[in-house]
């Protein structure tokens, strides 16, 4: 999926969980595959908010 900045909105109220795969390989903070889950039903969060900044080059991930 490719989201352009500013063009495209995302709805995310139907998000339970968000996971990060690292399939980059392994380095000495990050291990490979499953870096990081969070579960709406387990109350990790109750929110979940997408930004993309700098001009296309980040995206950050907000949970509440």
């Amino acid at each position: 999926m490719r989201i352009a900045t500013g063009t495209t909105k995302l709805d995310t109220s139907k998000l339970t969980r968000l996971e990060v795969i690292n399939h980059a390989g392994k380095s000495e903070y990050i291990p490979f595959g499953r870096a990081f889950s969070a579960h709406k039903e387990l109350g990790d969060f109750e929110t979940l908010s997408l930004s993309i900044q700098d001009n296309g080059r980040t995206i950050k991930i907000f949970l509440d």
